[in-house]
């Protein structure tokens, strides 16, 4: 289900706070859904995919902890951001901790909350530009005809395409997640899971951002 990007999901048991903040929103041009329980919003995501939840902690029937982690898990790029007017620090931090984009006390000052909502939005349609840009390569790497493995800046393998899953003879969860030393060495010997040994042609990429290493990209083609 599409994010609608313009949509923001009100959740609170006090009908005039929901009020106050579907005033504060539509000033600012936004699309506004109300829920009065954590059920009822997290029955919203049956059919709408808001952009982001504004999710009181202290709701009568289910904690906003545990709807604001049911949101996620429905819809991981909606942004989550917890209001309340009497809980803790220590629940506003475990909130931030739990993927909470940020924390509004009540009373609500309405330029403050209508910044915050306009960050989040933005941020969700960077994760999802990033997320559609890793899916658009991830399917070129699935079909790859060579063996190809990424691992990232401390070295751990991060992926394997199935050409370097059939090649080596081993199953992902064999090598993804695995530190150096590899199944391979840089001479180019590829130690297949039966123990078998193979020359293969190693080719490396590193990709950097500034001076930092972001990951090493390395394909593999065996020698005739």
């Amino acid at each position: 289900m599409l994010t609608d990007d313009n949509c923001v999901l009100i959740v609170d048991d006090d009908a005039d706070v929901r009020q106050l903040l579907v005033d504060i929103l539509e000033h600012g041009d936004y699309k506004t859904l109300c829920a009065s329980s954590g059920q009822e919003a997290v029955d919203y995501f049956e059919s709408e995919c808001p952009a982001v939840a504004l999710i009181d902690l202290l709701l009568e029937d289910i904690p906003g902890l545990a709807v604001m982690r049911e949101i996620k898990t429905i819809s991981p790029s909606t942004e989550c951001i917890v209001i309340s007017g009497q809980a803790s620090q220590d629940a506003c931090i475990a909130a931030v901790k739990l993927g909470a984009y940020g924390f509004h006390q009540k009373p609500f000052e309405a330029d403050h909350m209508r910044a915050t909502i306009k960050a989040a939005i933005e941020r969700g349609q960077e994760v999802k530009a990033l997320q559609a840009e890793r899916d658009f390569y991830q399917g070129i790497a699935e079909n790859l005809p060579c063996a190809m493995a990424l691992a990232d800046a401390d070295g751990t393998v991060r992926y394997v395409n199935p050409a370097f899953l059939a090649l080596a003879g081993i199953k992902s969860e064999a090598i993804v997640g695995s530190p150096p030393p590899y199944p391979w060495t840089d001479e180019g010997t590829l130690k297949k899971n039966d123990g078998e040994e193979i020359p293969v042609q190693i080719a490396s990429r590193i990709i950097t951002e500034g001076d930092d290493t972001v990951c090493t990209i390395q394909t593999f083609h065996p020698k005739n």
